[in-house]
């Protein structure tokens, strides 16, 4: 040592020698405290071991990244403790039978123990089985998988190994796993692997996998079905127009249309061996008046046909020139335009039918806003009691005028049209009859404008068991030759009857309920018109007002302010009740004649009771044998029903030898 330091001096020279020595002294003493121990440069760490659940987990084995010799086992408690670490942040790895390694950070500072806290180990890497490639065709490949936890992720693929496009596994996490892969190349290799994850964990890839896209020739695969078919008619008649989303597969070489005129029928193809080349038909050949249900399936390159997705139907609009048949199962029928029943043709609507009518006219004929069905020909519709036929609105059947109701117009082969249990709501006019023959029994009409309009009806018109409510007028009839109206219930509206120039017009056994005008009201020199049997009940307005004619007005009840009045003409006005039950008492008058009339009127025999004697007659006179005796009515036995003033008494009797007779009480349905 001691030559070392002597050769050393000769060699660096003594300055030299004297700075060197200063710097080891120096750096020595760094090193030393004023007790001379040596500082360390080392921390240490303590935490807690956590399993996924937040348990303590035992046995694990903690260690230091740098230097696995630096580790710790964890104890009931999940604790861990190592020393000797270097200072500054370091990586730590934790292991533990059953899950996944899991790394964490930690500050170390020379000295000082490092409190990690809790530190949670993740479950186990899941793995990939099962990857498989099927269902190949020249355009598309079915690649699925199975994980052992709950994933969910995407396939990667591409022509070659540098992939480049993906497909996105739809749904939510699962073991089982199923991507389509569409638009692919004929006769292509592709390469494809799969990424995926766990909630909340990082992604992590399978292996390469291969496959190859057959030809077109080879292919024997059905396409993929085109979906939402969509069928409407058109604005012109006889055509409906139908859509579908074209299929996603990239080898189709066009579409086959299939038609049925039921749901249960046999479909058709539209065009025969013909391929629809757009995703879009007009339909041609449909016949108006008939509803149609179609389906469209694909056809690709290779001849293959795929099923069908869904089915709709539309109804064709336009002209019915051939006999045609409404059936139950078809049902409901959806109009959305006008529809003319032809001279010589009869459409007949089976029972438990319902026939829609849209708020628009797309055909604009005639009215060019509302819908239109006009009946030049011949409709009979077959309702029952139990299976009522309904025609009405889909925009609110209780609003008015939505639709035009049914117009039935002169028939040059004097076809007769019958309607039997058929409700009707929501029309401008109910039903129209113009120069034509008409039987309809048992209808119902609300909301609506008006419920019948007659005019110019040179053949029979029969209507019975009609219920006519909620609308401004219920029947307006001007020149009809033969017209009967029997068993109708006429309630809530603001005039029942307005009949002008009606020869042979017979109301019989109706009841006029709540009315605010009138209740029947008939006009002109041409009139012939008998009212028998019937209920005149409303605490406003009139029941009969007669004028330019001579009518008959026998065996009737009224309750209602005013109860019949003559404008002119000499009616017969015999056998009738007039009631002050309902109505208020005061303030109601009997027969009301105008002072014009001459020689004065005399009408009899009729009872009235509970009305001032002054205004029993106006201007008219009562027979001698007309009465004022009190009655006993059905309602006065049974208050449930406060409109039925029938006569409890068989009729004829001594006590009743005159009196009305209904055959049933009201109907307020």
């Amino acid at each position: 040592m001691f030559d070392f330091f002597k050769n050393s001096i000769k060699s660096m020279g003594r300055t030299a020698f004297f700075v060197l020595l200063l710097f080891i002294l120096t750096a020595a003493m760094s090193g030393c405290g004023s007790s001379g121990d040596v500082q360390p440069r080392e921390g240490s760490i303590a935490g807690r071991i956590m399993d996924p659940a937040g348990k303590p987990l035992q046995d694990a084995l903690v260690m230091w990244h740098y230097d696995n010799t630096r580790w710790s086992r964890t104890d009931a408690n999940g604790a861990f403790f190592l020393d000797g670490i270097g200072f500054g942040r370091q990586i730590f790895q934790v292991k533990a039978l059953g899950l996944r390694d899991t790394y964490f950070y930690a500050q170390i500072y020379t000295g000082s123990l490092t409190q990690a806290g809790n530190i949670i180990a993740e479950t186990k890497s899941f793995e990939y089985l099962d990857i498989k490639s099927s269902e190949i065709t020249s355009t598309s490949a079915i690649i699925t998988w199975t994980t052992t936890d709950f994933t969910l992720g995407s396939v990667n693929y591409g022509t070659n190994e540098k992939l480049g496009s993906y497909a996105l596994e739809t749904g939510s996490l699962s073991k089982l796993h199923q991507v389509k892969l569409i638009n692919l190349n004929p006769e292509t290799e592709y390469y494809f692997r799969i990424v995926a994850k766990r909630q909340g964990m990082t992604e992590e890839t399978s292996g390469l996998y291969t496959f190859r896209t057959v030809s077109a020739l080879e292919d024997t695969s059905s396409p993929e079905p085109p979906k939402n078919i969509r069928s409407i008619a058109s604005v012109h008649p006889g055509v409906i127009d139908v859509t579908w989303d074209p299929s996603p597969e990239q080898d189709i070489k066009g579409y086959k249309l299939y038609r049925s005129h039921m749901p249960d029928g046999t479909f058709e193809s539209v065009t025969g061996d013909a391929l629809i080349p757009d995703s879009n038909y007009k339909d041609r050949t449909a016949s108006p008046g008939n509803k149609y249900y179609y389906y469209v399936k694909a056809v690709d390159q290779a001849g293959n046909v795929s099923g069908y997705h869904n089915t709709d139907n539309a109804f064709a609009c336009g002209s019915i020139s051939k006999d045609t048949v409404w059936t139950a199962k078809n049902s409901p029928y959806y109009i959305t335009g006008d529809i003319t029943v032809e001279q010589g043709a009869t459409l007949v609507v089976d029972a438990g039918v319902e026939v829609i009518f849209a708020e628009n006219d797309i055909l604009r004929w005639g009215d060019p806003e509302n819908i239109d069905f006009t009946v030049n020909g011949c409709l009979i519709t077959n309702g029952t009691e139990g299976s009522p036929i309904r025609f009405y609105s889909g925009y609110n059947p209780r609003v008015s005028g939505v639709w035009n109701g049914i117009k039935f117009r002169k028939s040059l082969f004097n076809q007769k049209s019958e309607l039997y249990w058929t409700e009707i709501y929501g029309a401008d006019t109910a039903i129209t009859a113009e120069n034509t023959s008409l039987k309809a029994e048992n209808i119902t009409i609300s909301s609506s404008e008006i419920g019948l309009a007659l005019t110019n009806n040179n053949m029979d018109i029969e209507l019975s068991g009609f219920v006519i409510s909620n609308a401004s007028k219920g029947i307006i009839a001007e020149n009809n030759r033969n017209l009967t109206v029997s068993a109708s219930v006429f309630y809530k509206l603001a005039d029942s009857m307005l009949s002008e120039n009606n020869r042979n017009l017979l109301v019989d056994s109706c009841d006029f309920i709540d009315y605010t005008n009138s209740a029947l009201n008939s006009d002109g020199l041409n009139s012939q018109v008998k009212v028998k049997n019937s209920l005149f009940i409303s605490e406003k307005g009139r029941g009969v007002r007669i004028d330019g004619h001579d009518a008959i007005v026998t065996n009737n009840t009224f309750d209602t302010p005013y109860a019949i009045e003559v404008a002119s003409g000499r009616p017969i006005i015999e056998k009738n009740l007039f009631a002050a039950v309902t109505t208020l008492k005061t303030d109601k008058y009997g027969i009301f004649c105008s002072p014009n009339i001459s020689p004065t009127l005399v009408f009899g025999p009729n009872n009235i009771q509970n009305i001032a004697p002054e205004s029993r007659y106006i201007n008219c006179q009562a027979s001698v044998d007309s009465t004022e005796q009190e009655l006993v009515f059905m309602r006065d036995l049974d208050s449930s029903n406060p409109y039925d003033l029938r006569l409890p008494a068989a009729y004829p009797n001594k006590l009743d030898p005159w009196g009305i007779q209904r055959g049933k009480a009201p109907s307020l349905n």
